[in-house]
């Protein structure tokens, strides 16, 4: 039942995956390749009458996406992963030496909290971008889905 929306949809998927991960890259934001390698979407039917693209990826997309409000400071650890990842150029510090890696990640972690981190919507840019595209399949899966499924309930009664 509804194979032509269920094969749609997994299009849809696809390209929405492909489509982010394009962003990301654009952007410069996958220094580590995580966000970018854990993107994956799955096809959710388990509610009745209900199809749903979710997309799977770690938790700090929301950071990317949405920004973050200046006032509490990230974890250092993290700023100093990617800090390793990225890499940073340090510029001298005012007594002209050039700061530590973990001197490096508290700086960077002390702007954020001070000034917080601007906003992106990539998962945004992408899904629109996606659905635009997409919508009109998506309408035509649909539309022979339920002709296929008029005429079935057709035969079983007798009818055609």
């Amino acid at each position: 039942m509804f194979e032509n929306l269920t094969k749609v949809l997994n299009d849809f998927g696809r390209f929405l995956v492909e489509e982010y991960r394009e962003n990301l890259t654009k952007d410069k934001k996958n220094a580590s390749n995580e966000l970018y390698n854990s993107l994956n979407y799955i096809i959710d039917t388990s509610t009745k009458g209900r199809f749903e693209v979710q997309i799977s990826l770690l938790h700090y997309w929301k950071y990317v996406e949405y920004g973050r409000r200046a006032g509490k400071f990230p974890p250092i650890n993290a700023i100093q992963e990617w800090v390793r990842i990225k890499p940073v150029l340090p510029k001298p510090m005012s007594n002209g030496k050039l700061p530590t890696e973990r001197q490096l990640a508290y700086l960077i972690s002390r702007k954020i909290a001070l000034e917080g981190i601007a906003p992106n919507p990539l998962l945004e840019k992408s899904i629109n971008s996606v659905t635009e595209v997409m919508l009109e399949y998506i309408e035509e899966a649909i539309t022979k889905d339920l002709e296929k499924e008029i005429e079935l309930i057709c035969k079983n009664v007798g009818l055609i």
